[in-house]
């Protein structure tokens, strides 16, 4: 979701660029660039980035809450792993600011609440499903997919208002249209990351970093 430049403060702008930081820093660190380099990684983080860009410049709102857009983060982070969806996440908000299609104030805030916390969703519950859930394509598809996606853009609308709504936006009083519009906005977020996963878990599962072919299609614990 994305909070547009007259939604929030200078305040609130400058603590979410203090916070993006340390975010970035640790994206940084934490990408494995040798993997990245010694395969077709590089080219992934590098695409999903531009597609990404293209993906959220497509937007749709109510007028003084945030615009909603497909996020697609999801796939990122089951395809490149935690660290480097952050990072194309970034690259791809970078890209935006320097084409004109988003503002610099905000930007610290999009990163964190439409960038980091769909990306910890999707994490936590692959994890989670590590744990809990026996390993098996149907699951990886439904649940760290489908369901992540959808949990995930859920997640990023009620931060983004939240933050609106902090920064003295009309989030609040539209709060309710967001709620009803959230379905809407889950299931096709569901579909779209589950597809663009299912088939390169299925045809080309070497790029897919979160899939074991050799546990997720044998059905072991």
């Amino acid at each position: 979701m994305w909070i547009s430049g007259n939604a929030v403060g200078w305040p609130l702008g400058a603590a979410g660029w203090l916070l993006a930081v340390p975010l970035l820093l640790w994206a940084v660190t934490r990408t494995p660039w040798r993997r990245l380099a010694g395969g077709p990684g590089l080219h992934l983080l590098l695409g999903g980035a531009v597609a990404l860009m293209v993906l959220w410049r497509v937007r749709a709102g109510l007028p003084a809450g945030p615009e909603l857009h497909f996020l697609g983060l999801t796939a990122a982070t089951l395809v490149l792993g935690p660290a480097p969806a952050v990072l194309a996440g970034a690259l791809a908000a970078l890209g935006l600011l320097l084409a004109g299609a988003a503002a610099a104030a905000p930007l610290g805030l999009n990163l964190l609440a439409g960038v980091a916390l769909p990306v910890a969703v999707t994490q936590g519950l692959l994890r989670l499903a590590r744990r809990r859930l026996r390993r098996q394509f149907f699951v990886y598809v439904m649940v760290n997919c489908f369901l992540a996606a959808g949990l995930a853009a859920a997640t990023a609308v009620l931060a983004a208002s939240a933050l609106v709504a902090l920064g003295g936006g009309g989030a609040v009083r539209l709060l309710p249209d967001y709620l009803a519009l959230l379905p809407l906005l889950m299931l096709p977020e569901g579909l779209l990351n589950g597809m663009v996963v299912a088939l390169l878990a299925a045809f080309r599962p070497e790029w897919v970093a979160s899939f074991d072919p050799r546990r997720d299609l044998g059905g072991e614990a």
